[in-house]
């Protein structure tokens, strides 16, 4: 397992009891290893790497506890997908999570609600990879 998917992991269980969540197990096993550049592949892949290297930078300053940082990072991530990950057959809650994390960060939860926006960043990075066929 490469150091990435290890941070990946690390990091999404540190963040799973910050927010209250019981059980990670399941969450975990369908979470992608970000970081990497896409290569081979056409679309947007620019943007698909710049939103990736984001949350890269977003992880490191997570495990610095520089959490405000981390939010701008993951917002900037997040503004660089915009809804191109958007497809008609799935099921969309995301915004609802952004929305919570801008009041966890209002009321001086910067920690929570970067776990939040990290987790929204990382599924909507899973989607718009595939969407990208480059897997």
């Amino acid at each position: 397992m490469g150091f990435l998917k290890k941070l990946n992991s690390v990091v999404f269980y540190v963040f799973c009891g910050a927010i209250g969540l019981s059980s990670c197990a399941n969450a975990d096993a369908s979470r992608p290893s970000q970081g990497g550049e896409v290569r081979e592949c056409s679309g947007d892949v620019e943007i698909y790497n710049k939103a990736s290297d984001q949350l890269s930078e977003a992880d490191k300053a997570i495990i610095e506890k520089r959490y405000s940082d981390a939010n701008k990072l993951l917002n900037e991530g997040l503004e660089a997908i915009g809804n191109r990950y958007f497809q008609d057959d799935i099921v969309d809650d995301t915004g609802m999570k952004l929305t919570l994390a801008d009041l966890e960060e209002e009321g001086g939860k910067a920690s929570v609600a970067a776990g939040i926006r990290r987790g929204v960043l990382s599924t909507r990075l899973e989607i718009f990879k595939k969407m990208l066929n480059c897997d």
